[in-house]
């Protein structure tokens, strides 16, 4: 009897060790994509933050210090396709919000669908789709696997963050419409919007952010950053009036704390209304706070309001977590993941004198198809430039009887000359060989035949392009932006660091192993080794 007790309990003892003792398998998994979030941010602003929102991954949460996107274009339709169905822009095909379809010269947009009708929006916003989306992602999978029991619902301020993140099969895809303020979806998805919807929108919760000024959420004492461009750090502390809500101006709200916070309004109704983590099925939401990263990009990440929005982010994150595992029933059924888009330069004029050189697109344009005029004759040589990408115009050399590579090989040389550019590669090169290391690598990674340029060139470190209204952006293959927070945090797991470098394709993968899934099927890596050996 003795005897038999010892061998039942050493077999407990392996079960255990071999089922991933201590890590429970999530009802609900939650993605956090808070935009143009950098690293170095945690530990500038962590001795302000909540126990129970950033600190809460970092102290008790699985962290992934040294995570990167593999690839160039770190644009954030290219990443959060990345971190949804587990591979890189060469193979899932979003290089950016557009690219010229060689067939007929003209330019695509990603999300583009004449075919489509958006609910409630203006003519302009509503034709819009996932069709052009090319592989399946993480949610795709999980309602496959579920025989569409489980749920996927994506949440976002920016209709192109909803939509790559949505993914091919979701019906529960929402976004602003920047226009009126109102959540809406495609019909693409849904043959109307939910009722739930139509009635939270019809309360007209986006009036009360119209018209307020922006003020700290902490006393002014608090803030390591002294620069500020719209905040009012005067008005800390006190009530500030509402001036007269004007229409249209909910556009302006995405680059405010208020389009976080309207993201997160709709996140509660959603828990609500979809009943999420409530059964055996397992269900994802994914939630992209963009506004963090109209902040950075518009004030630069330096900036007070910048560091005011990660603030408002923690605050926000608490609550969120909160409210969803008081829903869910405890927090060992729900895993949340939080991460970012991309990273982002330093501002081209913060702490400098004279501010640093950038990239003027607009003349690089016409200097470069002059260049090609005067040397092959033609005109319109550029069709389009877009996400460091230089589409030339490949019907002209087919008719003037010139072989496309060496025109892209000849455009090259020239625009190599441009202060500014690091590097440029042709799609010949591209397409030809393949790059062990360095800077070709990247490059290749975030290469897709059918979409991406003729050229694709990289800017000088710290180079951005000149644009109104922009201070820091992404983009390139340097580490700021590729370089981005990952953490895990939930469902019993321990406090761990792990500083073995992350390809954030792997994060989709990874949550497919965790949740029993089939990994998304483009998948090139493997899931992250310590998740591996807990869940074994």
């Amino acid at each position: 009897m003795i005897k038999n007790v010892k061998i039942l309990v050493l077999f407990a003892v392996v079960m255990l060790a071999t089922t991933g003792y201590g890590a429970e398998r999530p009802r609900l998994v939650v993605n956090f994509v808070v935009g143009g979030l950098r690293c170095e941010e945690f530990d500038k602003c962590s001795s302000s933050f909540l126990s129970d929102g950033f600190r809460r991954f970092m102290e008790k949460g699985v962290v992934c210090s040294n995570s990167y996107y593999e690839f160039m274009q770190t644009n954030s339709a290219a990443t959060l396709a990345t971190m949804t169905t587990g591979t890189a822009p060469s193979m899932h095909g979003v290089v950016g919000d557009k690219w010229v379809d060689y067939t007929t010269g003209t330019v695509v947009g990603l999300i583009a669908d004449d075919t489509a009708e958006s609910y409630g929006t203006d003519l302009g916003s509503s034709k819009v789709s996932n069709k052009n989306l090319v592989v399946p992602t993480l949610g795709d999978e999980v309602l496959d696997a579920t025989e569409r029991e489980g749920k996927v619902v994506t949440v976002a301020a920016d209709v192109t963050s909803a939509i790559v993140m949505g993914g091919m099969k979701s019906r529960s895809v929402f976004w602003l419409d920047a226009a009126r303020g109102k959540w809406t979806t495609s019909n693409k998805y849904a043959g109307g919007l939910p009722m739930w919807v139509t009635d939270y929108n019809d309360a007209d919760p986006e009036k009360s952010y119209l018209g307020q000024e922006w003020v700290p959420v902490f006393i002014p004492e608090t803030y390591k950053s002294k620069e500020a461009t719209v905040i009012n750090m005067d008005a800390a502390g006190k009530r500030v009036k509402n001036r007269r809500p004007t229409y249209r101006d909910y556009a302006k709200l995405q680059i405010t704390p208020a389009g976080n916070y309207m993201v997160a309004d709709f996140v509660k109704q959603v828990m609500v209304q979809e009943e999420l983590g409530l059964d055996d099925n397992v269900d994802v939401l994914n939630v992209c706070f963009d506004a963090s990263r109209f902040v950075s990009e518009m004030y630069g990440p330096e900036s007070l309001e910048a560091e005011d929005m990660l603030y408002r982010m923690d605050l926000i994150l608490s609550e969120l977590m909160n409210y969803i595992e008081t829903r869910v029933g405890g927090a060992k059924d729900v895993l949340f993941v939080l991460t970012s888009d991309h990273g982002m330069s330093d501002s081209y004029d913060f702490g400098v004198e004279d501010p640093r050189p950038r990239f003027n697109v607009a003349q690089f344009r016409v200097l470069l198809n002059g260049f090609m005029a005067a040397h092959y004759g033609g005109e319109n040589w550029i069709l389009e430039y877009s996400d460091r990408n230089i589409y030339l115009n490949r019907q002209q050399a087919y008719s003037m009887g010139l072989d496309v590579a060496t025109v892209q090989r000849q455009a090259a040389t020239f625009v190599l000359q441009f202060r500014g550019i690091s590097h440029v590669l042709t799609s010949d090169d591209l397409m030809g060989g393949s790059f062990a290391t360095s800077y070709g690598k990247l490059m290749q990674n975030g290469f897709y035949p059918k979409r991406s340029g003729d050229l694709m060139i990289n800017l000088m470190p710290d180079w951005i392009e000149d644009e109104d209204e922009v201070r820091a952006d992404s983009g390139s293959l340097y580490d700021y932006d590729r370089h981005v927070p990952l953490m895990f945090v939930g469902c019993d797991l321990e406090p761990m660091q792990i500083k073995e470098k992350v390809d954030m394709a792997q994060l989709p993968v990874t949550l497919a192993y965790i949740m029993g899934v089939e990994r998304p099927a483009a998948a090139e890596v493997d899931e992250i080794e310590y998740f591996k050996e807990l869940y074994k």
